[in-house]
């Protein structure tokens, strides 16, 4: 059968096989999202694959039909152009789905705190002797920025790490250095807009453009309060 559908239409059906990779990569990371998400993001992920499939099929289906083929055959070759404006805009549909819809399961958390660079302040996996598990990811759009949190409650917390890694060591109100690099510091945490000022800054990193409110920047950093033994862990890129 495949080897039918190749003969009668080679260009759809090599398509059919780049449709379906591309559709994989741009469905995957959809998975860890709701059930709306999921289906909405697998009809935009393999919709090029389902059409090019349908004529591939046409083509076996219709081959002694000369100009029925040519005419498939030309149609091929316009969706063939067609699709590098289809993939511009999915893309950016699905870009815009993921942003909206941040990870929030911790169960997804090694799936997505993975890099090395992450590592360098987020544990490799969640302890499990800690409390109060809170997990957020959301990837940015536009100007929106990249988020990667994780906050939990742990009675043993070890500050040596922290202390050895960090670059700067305070408050989110004592930071000087750069301007309007902490200003989001705890955006998209718990306590956000709440006892800011009683977690103690560890900062990794931390970085901005040579704008005066850094229009593009990014930080990693721990955070603790040791009163509540909570701590957050962050890294946002915009």
């Amino acid at each position: 059968m495949l080897k039918e559908i190749k003969k009668n239409n080679k260009l759809a059906f090599i398509f059919v096989i780049i449709n379906f990779i591309i559709g994989t990569l741009l469905f995957y990371e959809a998975l860890f999202r709701s059930i709306n998400i999921i289906l909405i993001t697998l009809l935009l992920s393999y919709l090029p694959f389902i059409i090019f499939f349908i004529i591939s099929l046409l083509s076996c289906h219709l081959k002694d039909n000369l100009k029925a083929i040519k005419v498939i055959k030309i149609v091929t070759k316009i969706l063939t152009y067609l699709q590098v404006f289809y993939y511009f805009m999915a893309i950016f549909i699905i870009a815009i789905l993921m942003s909206l819809n941040p990870v929030t399961n911790p169960k997804y958390y090694k799936f997505f705190v993975n890099s090395d660079e992450l590592t360098k302040v987020f544990p490799k996996q969640i302890p499990k002797n800690v409390e109060n598990v809170q997990f957020y990811y959301a990837p940015g759009v536009l100007q929106g920025s990249t988020d990667y949190v994780l906050y939990y409650i742990d009675e043993n917390i070890n500050l040596d790490n922290f202390k050895e890694k960090a670059t700067w060591i305070g408050t989110k109100d004592e930071y000087t250095e750069v301007n309007g690099l902490l200003s989001g510091a705890f955006s998209y945490t718990p306590i956000e807009y709440k006892n800011e000022d009683s977690f103690v800054i560890y900062l990794i990193e931390g970085n901005c453009d040579d704008s005066k409110y850094c229009n593009h920047g990014k930080y990693l950093f721990a955070a603790i309060n040791e009163n509540t033994n909570e701590i957050i862990y962050k890294l946002s890129f915009w």
